[in-house]
């Protein structure tokens, strides 16, 4: 007889929305909405810092001219994390 073990992850939603609720899904469905597309700040020094991490490509270029005018003269880049491509980025020093 064999048997079968499920990993889960228990994954907290945004603070707004706590009341004290947590919400476990199985382990393969949580890599399926795990967020993919990372929004950096690229600092004077080169260092990229982590502004948003988000799952739908299109929502991640969306952000992007926004969060840009709020960063006038910075760098910022939308890339892929897993696969370390660079999808866009916007102008800055």
């Amino acid at each position: 007889m064999a048997l079968t073990f499920f990993s889960s992850e228990t994954i907290l939603p945004p603070p707004s929305l706590l009341n004290g609720r947590q919400y476990t899904l199985p382990a393969h469905l949580s890599s399926m909405i795990e967020p993919v597309y990372d929004i950096l700040i690229e600092d004077a020094d080169g260092r990229h810092l982590r502004l948003e991490r988000l799952r739908d490509l299109e929502i991640a270029r969306q952000r992007l001219p926004m969060l840009a005018a709020q960063y006038p003269g910075t760098r910022l880049i939308l890339w892929n994390h897993k696969t370390r491509d660079i999808l866009a980025a916007t102008e800055g020093y």
